[in-house]
């Protein structure tokens, strides 16, 4: 079974990692992302702030 990347906001399936770049990069607001880093690397106790 192949390897799936797996989209941290949306959870859409990706083939490869690159498709998951390229996904991110075109679906998705960086805040949206850096939002996302910054509340799995606290452990998701932090709640990202909603603007």
């Amino acid at each position: 079974m192949a390897e799936t990347f797996v989209c941290p906001i949306c959870d859409y399936e990706c083939k490869t990692r690159n498709h998951l770049r390229e996904h991110l990069h075109d679906h998705h607001h960086k805040s949206e992302i850096i939002d996302r880093y910054l509340e799995a690397r606290a452990g998701g106790s932090e709640q990202a702030d909603s603007r």
